[in-house]
């Protein structure tokens, strides 16, 4: 399961490594921002490390699959349950 945290945004991860840059602890930044400190050192942390603060983009490349056939594949994977998926895969090849 994924964790439940919220992503900030990028002018406040700005404004964190800004008020970094000031010479501010991590504490200091976090009760004026009313953040955890250790929030406050993973951003100052990634910026430091790749001088940025933005998202790194994701690996992989674009879906090969369009979502109706998405949605084709686990309908009869569900509602055949005895069906292999070598015949799952035939069924698709014929739709695209």
């Amino acid at each position: 399961m994924a964790p439940k945290t919220k992503e900030f945004s990028l002018d406040m991860r700005k404004h964190i490594t800004e008020l970094h840059k000031e010479g501010k602890s991590f504490r200091e930044i976090g009760n004026i921002l009313k953040l955890s400190f250790t929030t406050v050192g993973y951003i100052v942390k990634k910026y430091l490390e790749t001088g940025s603060v933005e998202n790194k983009l994701k690996p992989g490349g674009p879906s090969k699959l369009i979502s109706r056939a998405k949605r084709m594949t686990v309908r009869s994977a569900t509602n055949k349950l005895m069906t292999s998926a070598q015949n799952i895969a035939n069924e698709l090849s014929v739709i695209m």
